[in-house]
């Protein structure tokens, strides 16, 4: 693929703070943000020096650097070889800098307008267009500065990929997808970034990138007609992980962005994601002859020994977005989705099937490993250390990972954990009175269930759904709100449900007597019949103060084994498991 880059860039930096809207503010002028760079300790073995575009010794080198980062389907047309699998890039020459139009002066007197004029180059000619934009002198780019026909010299600069990153003063993200859109409305101010460009863009679904960006001290994103700094970026959902100024991940965190983004040799999944831990990639072997399944298993083993939060994962959300690729070629020469374009007279956009491509491994990977679901991120950037636990009573031997826990097994009764479909009347009358209290303040119900778990003398009330007196979004057009449906079935496999059990709580009460089932994020279905466990010693911290969320295990009656299946978050979770956990007992999970 061929990149677009206009020398004319919008930038939000100067109206961040403008009232009442920000807004984009367009350089009639190279921006020339840097100045001259402090030299780190570290300097890379090879630099790229910008005004001539050689490259020279980072030894010789007196000042800082940049490095940069990109997909590297961008560089050009990348041909894959049938025979050898071996790929290789061809560049003709067809990326574009775009030079806008502009007044020059014109003899006796007046002004002539110079029409805008669009340059032709390869990949290398847009690099150095944007370090001259932005007045970078000296920048660390992998074609370049590391010699790809030289194993050994590869080999060694793979290792110090992340003092690369690391030290340099900023990290030029190049995404040619990431542009500025229209908005109307907002005038004055008639443009704003398309922020959800850079989330589905190639540099998202590379392995590398993913490496260069968390151990990046800044980030300079630049697109076709718009750049924005990391600061700026770190205010977009999903993205605020990545653009931390001194980033706090945790293998979660990693395995989140990872398990969507794709490699051109399976290996560097590997080398790139061990990049990020010293101490891991110490104890890997570069070397592309290995088998990768083995390399695999014994780098996820590693993960799972430095951080146990490998195992806070559950069902797909965000991949069922990023995940989708979008055709355009599929869609253009799709006659029944032009026809279906032309009856209805709308601009449709086809949904392929979405793809993760770590499950291209689901097989041979244990399932503690995650790669069947979607780890858990943050929310925004101030709950950087969750999922964050405590617990260390596990051990990994291979493809099996041992966990001393307490735990709430499932009701062994199936016949208790079938529940009838709830109707309407099987439902207590809503409390009946003013929507508002003598304070002011809204009137809230929690529809509650009492349960008691089997051979347990205790009862515990759960939480259900909270809802305002005068609105019950407890049914819609296909029956049981599906939210409470599968609160219900869930909450089934622990403890039998019965209709009569349910009341009404005002939530202006005391909660503390209260626990509650948030979510039981799977992925996959879990029947009566199946053999669930929550493993409540295994507590990690949620994005919420009094909720906490617990791995979920279910039994393979193959070998009595256990897999990994996802999380449950439970609200009040101290209340809920008094008295109900059993003692503790090692679970082995495959």
């Amino acid at each position: 693929m061929y990149i677009t880059y206009n020398t004319e860039q919008y930038s939000d930096v100067e109206r961040w703070y403008s009232e009442p809207k920000y807004g984009l503010f367009q350089h009639t002028r190279p921006p020339q943000r840097f100045s001259t760079l402090p030299k780190p300790e570290f300097m890379p073995s090879k630099l790229l020096r910008v005004s001539d575009m050689r490259v020279i010794q980072g030894s010789s080198v007196s000042e800082g650097y940049c490095a940069l980062s990109y997909s590297w389907n961008w560089s050009g047309e990348i041909i894959v070889d049938e025979v050898t699998g071996t790929t290789r890039r061809v560049d003709h020459g067809r990326h574009r800098i775009i030079f806008p139009a502009k007044r020059v002066p014109r003899r006796p007197r007046g002004r002539k307008r110079k029409p805008r004029r669009v340059k032709y180059v390869q990949f290398e000619g847009i690099i150095q267009q944007i370090c001259k934009d932005f007045n970078v002198r000296y920048i660390w780019y992998d074609q370049w500065c590391i010699n790809q026909d030289d194993k050994d010299e590869k080999i060694r600069e793979i290792k110090q990929m992340h003092k690369v990153y690391r030290n340099a003063y900023c990290t030029v993200a190049l995404i040619p997808e990431f542009c500025s859109r229209h908005y109307l409305e907002t005038k004055p101010l008639k443009h704003q970034p398309n922020y959800p460009k850079l989330y589905t863009s190639q540099w998202m679904r590379r392995v590398w990138t993913l490496e260069e960006a968390l151990l990046s001290q800044r980030i300079l994103f630049v697109g076709q007609d718009i750049h924005s700094w990391w600061y700026l970026v770190q205010r977009v959902a999903n993205l605020h992980t990545l653009c931390q100024k001194q980033p706090v991940w945790n293998v979660s965190t990693i395995l989140y962005y990872a398990h969507i983004r794709t490699t051109t040799k399976e290996h560097d999944r590997v080398f790139a994601l061990a990049n990020l831990l010293p101490d891991i990639m110490s104890s890997i072997t570069v070397n592309y002859d290995q088998p990768i399944d083995d390399l695999l298993l014994h780098f996820y083993g590693l993960l799972a020994q430095k951080d146990i939060s490998i195992l806070c994962f559950g069902c797909h959300k965000d991949y069922t977005r990023i995940g989708r690729p979008k055709d355009d070629l599929a869609e253009a020469t799709d006659v029944s989705f032009q026809l279906k374009e032309l009856l209805t007279g709308a601009k449709l956009r086809q949904r392929q099937p979405y793809t993760v491509p770590i499950q291209t491994h689901c097989q041979l990977l244990p399932t503690w490993t995650g790669v069947q679901g979607e780890h858990i991120l943050p929310l925004r950037h101030e709950y950087s250390d969750y999922p964050k636990t405590t617990f260390k009573s596990y051990t990994v031997n291979g493809e099996f990972m041992h966990v001393t826990s307490t735990s709430l097994p499932s009701n062994k009764d199936a016949h208790d954990r079938w529940f009838s479909p709830f109707e309407h009347k099987d439902l207590p009358l809503v409390p009946q009175g003013p929507s508002h209290d003598v304070n002011g303040e809204e009137v809230r119900w929690i529809l509650c269930i009492s349960v008691q778990f089997p051979g347990k003398d205790v009862s515990k009330i759960l939480n259900l759904l909270i809802t305002h007196a005068y609105e019950l979004p407890i049914y819609d057009q296909k029956g049981l709100n599906k939210s409470l449906h599968d609160k219900l079935w869930h909450v089934a496999q622990f403890v039998p449900i019965k209709k009569e059990n349910l009341f009404w709580w005002n939530a202006a009460w005391s909660q503390e007597a209260i626990a509650c089932f948030e979510d039981f994020s799977l992925t996959e279905r879990v029947y009566a019949v199946s053999d669930v466990v929550i493993l409540s010693g295994v507590q990690f911290k949620d994005n919420w103060p009094d909720r906490k969320r617990f791995p979920v295990i279910v039994r393979d009656k193959t070998d009595n084994r256990y897999r990994a299946i996802g999380t449950c978050r439970v609200a009040n979770p101290e209340y809920f498991f008094s008295g109900v956990v059993v003692p503790e007992e090692t679970f082995v999970i495959k």
